[in-house]
């Protein structure tokens, strides 16, 4: 019986010494996929950064052409390139505030209001906990 369990008791021992290599393999193939996709990552948001200038300069050439467009088209209604000019700056000036506003209102979102309420909600039933 006794040799019974010394040769079961060997055959874990071995399994386990046998179970370390592969243990070894895995991390290591582990390791370099997250190394593979975070350089993948890496690349991926220099190109997206590049990307997103590329598109702002576009963006900006656009709206300046547009800019100029409209002055051209206020200029044939009024004949005033100062009543043109001015109409084409109410607009980048109004588009602006809008702009404004609504990044205002979004900026609330990252202040995670509702968490932060209810934490410190939790926070004063804890001290109130600890008064008791």
């Amino acid at each position: 019986m006794a040799a019974k369990m010394r040769s079961s008791f060997s055959r874990v021992i071995m399994s386990l010494v046998l179970l370390i290599p592969n243990i070894t393999g895995f991390l290591q193939a582990l390791t370099r996929g997250i190394s593979r996709e975070a350089r993948l990552a890496s690349k991926s948001l220099v190109e997206i950064i590049v990307l997103a200038f590329m598109l702002g300069s576009l963006i900006t050439s656009t709206w300046l052409g547009l800019l100029i467009f409209l002055y051209e088209y206020f200029l044939s209604l009024t004949a005033s390139w100062k009543c043109s000019f001015a109409l084409v700056l109410l607009l980048n000036v109004l588009l602006m505030v809008m702009i404004c506003v609504w990044m205002n209102r979004l900026k609330r979102n990252l202040l995670f209001l509702k968490t932060r309420k209810r934490l410190h909600l939790e926070d004063n039933s804890c001290e109130s906990c600890e008064d008791d």
